[in-house]
């Protein structure tokens, strides 16, 4: 911290003048430049680059692990301790990472939270317990096993989590749940509900199909499914849902993009 000769009453840290982003899950590395002190996230996260294709941020995640992520919306932020705090968030190590479409919020949070809970001293319940459940609630969810509830009980638990930690750990842990939640709490209802991933990420979810407009018979998809699930035709492939297990083997390995994963539980090809 820049000693200033206001009284520390008053004085109200700007923020870190090295910010670090980098982009999770993408090609794109991340880079390290020096930035004001009066940046603000949007100019920030959009002066690093790192953005998809469509060159759109859909959040930015600060802070490190115990960080939360700002919906894209809420990006024209002044990047400083007290705005990023009632954003949800924290300046912590001064990091950023940018997120796009592509990317699933609650898997995110699930990324996040296995850090934290994995460096959980273990000395108050709080932090031990509550982090550990709340991890398996979150992979409960991304794997199509999410239940009425279960995003109330991450809500119920995180809260807990931050009351009753004894270090500064546990009490920022909960950060990536409770902001995604509260950002992007229809992606969580998709995954409950729906049986649904719209960014792709999580297995176990949607209704795989092969658009036969799209499909060059390759074969691909058959070779790369270990449960024979992918049925092949004379004149064309179509997938048996009482044998998929929606491990995304198929969906990888197309080169034409041919197979779509949509919402909807039962989606048997027609012309079986």
């Amino acid at each position: 911290m820049i000693c200033q000769s206001t009284p520390c009453a008053s004085y109200r840290p700007p923020g870190f003048s090295l910010l670090v982003t980098d982009t999770m899950w993408h090609e794109t590395s991340g880079v390290q430049k020096s930035a004001a002190v009066t940046a603000r996230v949007t100019g920030t996260s959009a002066w690093f680059g790192g953005q998809s294709t469509s060159g759109e941020a859909g959040a930015v995640q600060t802070g490190g692990p115990s960080g939360g992520c700002i919906a894209a919306e809420k990006l024209d932020l002044p990047v400083d301790y007290e705005s990023l705090a009632q954003a949800g968030s924290i300046m912590g190590s001064g990091g950023m990472v940018v997120l796009d479409e592509d990317d699933c919020m609650v898997d995110v949070a699930k990324f996040f939270l296995s850090f934290t809970k994995s460096e959980s001293c273990g000395k108050c319940p709080p932090c031990r317990v509550g982090t550990w459940q709340m991890y398996e609630l979150l992979e409960k969810i991304t794997s199509g096993n999410g239940e009425e509830g279960d995003i109330e009980q991450l809500e119920k638990m995180g809260k807990l989590v931050v009351a009753g930690s004894l270090c500064g750990l546990g009490n920022s842990a909960p950060n990536p749940v409770l902001s995604t939640i509260k950002y992007f709490r229809e992606e969580y209802e998709e995954h409950v509900r729906d049986k649904y991933c719209r960014a792709k990420r999580c297995q176990g979810l949607g209704s795989f199909r092969i658009r036969p407009e799209h499909c060059i018979l390759c074969g691909l998809c058959k070779q790369a499914c270990a449960f024979d699930a992918v049925v092949e035709l004379r004149d064309k492939f179509f997938i048996d849902q009482d044998y998929c297990t929606k491990c995304k083997a198929c969906y990888g390995v197309c080169p034409t993009q041919a197979i779509v994963i949509e919402k909807g539980g039962a989606h048997v090809a027609a012309g079986k």
